[in-house]
């Protein structure tokens, strides 16, 4: 239930960066996300499928940025999108994947992985922002710039996939500021809930 919430909170941006919005019935969708769950519950999984549907079946062409502390976290949601791509050839065919980009040939959509080299993401006008494991981040300066680049898309997608952190510091403030934010949609597990996490695998990462 909470993985369709999360999906369905950010629906009607996705189709309207894919040039398909227009849905009858469908939800005004926020362009401020922050998805907050412990590890081991989809939050890369899940984006990777909306990051697939983006830049395999958008109308208009995309530009994306994905970015982590350092490019190997960075580099788990490309990672992520590939093992789906292989699992499902035939739907996903299309797609090329570089060192630091996947990006779709015919179309020109484009995701870039970005990391920590704050000079590097100043001046980028993405449509789509997506901010990995943000608690683990150690300087915000990378987030300004972020934060700053979203800003410029009035119909862009700004999304934090984060778990809880330590409870102090930028991150924490920032956290509460979205969580207290009706621009911001803001979902937050208390604790495991993953079915496929059985009671012997959270014992032993306790």
């Amino acid at each position: 239930a909470w993985q369709r919430a999360d999906f369905e909170a950010t629906d009607e941006i996705w189709r309207g960066l894919a040039g398909r919005e227009g849905r009858e019935g469908g939800r005004k969708g926020y362009r401020r996300v922050w998805i907050e769950r412990p590890r081991g519950h989809a939050k890369t999984s899940d984006m990777a499928v909306q990051l697939l549907w983006i830049l395999l079946f958008g109308r208009t062409r995309v530009r994306g940025l994905v970015a982590a502390a350092d490019r190997d976290q960075a580099s788990l949601v490309r990672t992520a999108m590939q093992g789906l791509v292989e699992a499902n050839p035939d739907l996903c065919a299309g797609l090329e994947f570089r060192q630091h980009l996947v990006m779709n040939a015919r179309t020109g959509s484009a995701l870039e992985v970005l990391a920590s080299e704050v000079a590097g993401s100043w001046g980028k006008l993405p449509d789509f922002v997506i901010c990995d494991e943000l608690c683990h981040w150690d300087k915000p300066d990378l987030w300004y710039s972020l934060f700053s680049s979203a800003a410029k898309r009035p119909k862009g997608l700004l999304a934090v996939l984060t778990n809880a952190g330590a409870g102090r510091g930028w991150q924490w403030e920032l956290r509460e500021a979205a969580r207290g934010s009706p621009e911001w949609y803001f979902a937050s597990l208390a604790g495991p809930a993953a079915p496929w996490l059985s009671a012997e695998q959270l014992a032993e990462q306790e």
